[in-house]
């Protein structure tokens, strides 16, 4: 074979080489590059209790012999829950007859003095569960309608706030209007970027 020839043969062999080569880290990489990095929505939020509020128009024990409405004797017990983090504020000896009880007239609150929980890494969806139970006295009974009666509902700052910011005075409300607490809160939200792909 001529020298000529040879080197055409070994020529086409290292082109054919180099194009397979080629593909291979074609096939590495992917026709685009590198991925991309892929970002999602956090957010961290503020649940603030501020105060409790008794019924407007009446209250537990209904009115003495002048017409005048009696005072509830209440007891709250308060949760504020995500992702494993739960917060409590409660009276003192909560469900016991021994335990503190708020004498609260229509119209009265009890405060909380903006008492603050923080939450943080909630995805698009995830909410924090807001709980309030409540007994009411009558003496050393418990009211049979009041009697550790309760109320929830989720906090959702991908609805609530998709952009953050601040809601004022949101209501969680327990019982009715002749016989019920409500509980008047405030909630704020930070939004941000995480990475989670890339």
């Amino acid at each position: 074979m001529s020298d000529k020839l040879l080197l055409r043969r070994f020529g086409a062999a290292a082109a054919l080489c180099l194009l397979a080569a080629c593909g291979d880290a074609a096939n590495l990489t992917g026709s685009g590059g590198p991925s991309s990095p892929q970002t999602e929505s956090r957010w961290d939020v503020d649940v603030t209790v501020r105060y409790v509020h008794a019924s407007t128009s009446g209250t537990c024990d209904g009115t003495d012999v002048l017409g005048l409405n009696n005072p509830g004797e209440y007891q709250y017990h308060i949760t504020a829950a995500f992702g494993g983090v739960t917060h409590t504020l409660e009276s003192p000896g909560y469900g016991s007859v021994t335990g503190t009880s708020y004498t609260l007239d229509k119209n009265e609150n009890y405060n909380f003095a903006n008492k603050t929980w923080s939450f943080t890494n909630l995805a698009s969806g995830d909410g924090v569960t807001l709980r309030m139970a409540v007994t009411e006295w009558d003496g050393a009974s418990k009211d049979s309608y009041m009697n550790d009666r309760s109320n929830s509902l989720q906090i959702v700052p991908s609805s609530l706030l998709p952009s953050g910011g601040t809601k004022t005075d949101r209501a969680l409300g327990v019982g009715k209007s002749t016989c019920g607490l409500t509980l008047y809160y405030d909630v704020s939200a930070v939004q941000r970027q995480v990475q989670v792909g890339g």
